[in-house]
């Protein structure tokens, strides 16, 4: 399999470029919970000073991965970060199961070129591998205001692309 990762790759229209262009080729969706998503992107350093819609834009990736996942069911995977990270083995057994390729303990580990990184974080996570504290780390982060607004705003938004997931927690 050749690899690429592009935010909102699997949106349309770009999701149909990649039909076109990639006949046999397969899109995985991660979806996060709507707080977790909320705090650590709202707190990447690129995003300083900007005011952004950030439930709308958690929002619309949800409803593309829905889409996507209704228009090609055998060629999208959805799994759910929570289940990425507190059920590693079974979740990447199951992707590459998905994929048809041979299982191997490297995959439990984020690496490039087979070398172990440290998570991809807005958050102060400290060595490398499967890191579990991003998914509480919310609760410190945002205020009581927000957390309601996301649970009004996303919630059930949530529970929808969890259904349809393929791996979920």
């Amino acid at each position: 399999w050749v690899t690429a990762f592009a935010p909102r790759m699997g949106y349309a229209p770009a999701r149909d470029e990649v039909w076109r262009d990639f006949p046999d080729g397969r899109v995985v969706f991660i979806a996060r919970d709507p707080w977790s998503w909320y705090a650590s992107e709202k707190g990447l350093p690129r995003h300083e000073g900007r005011t952004t819609d950030w439930l709308g834009l958690w929002q619309q990736s949800v409803a593309e991965a829905i889409v996507a996942k209704r228009e090609r069911p055998d060629r999208v995977f959805l799994l759910t970060y929570e289940a990425l990270v507190t059920d590693t083995e079974r979740t990447m057994r199951s992707l590459a199961e998905w994929l048809g390729i041979r299982w191997d303990p490297i995959l439990l580990v984020p690496t490039f070129n087979r070398l172990p990184t440290q998570p991809n974080s807005s958050h102060d996570v400290k060595g490398t591998g499967v890191q579990r504290a991003p998914l509480d780390l919310w609760r410190n982060v945002l205020d009581a205001e927000t957390v309601e607004r996301i649970r009004v705003e996303g919630e059930r938004k949530y529970r929808r692309i969890v259904k349809l997931a393929d791996i979920r927690t």
